[in-house]
């Protein structure tokens, strides 16, 4: 992208997700993906990092909805 254009997302992303970064973006997009159950590996090898252990040292947190599905899941055995 050329630096008019990353200037214009910034601008889109800060008007419409209250943050004016591309990275900002990328995390929600990891996360969400992550949410899904979608593979480090797989999510990994989208944004491009050469090692998934770099994915899960970023990407890879314990989310509301992923603690509750976890609470879920261990209701349902107890």
């Amino acid at each position: 992208m050329t630096s008019n254009s990353m200037k214009w997302f910034g601008m889109w992303c800060k008007k419409e997700f209250g943050s004016g970064s591309f990275h900002c973006l990328r995390h929600t997009h990891a996360t969400m993906l992550r949410e899904q159950g979608v593979g480090l590996d797989y999510i990994a090898a989208r944004l491009g990092h050469s090692s998934m252990y770099t994915t899960a040292k970023f990407y890879d947190a314990i989310t509301d909805k992923r603690e509750k599905e976890v609470v879920e899941l261990i209701d349902k055995v107890f």
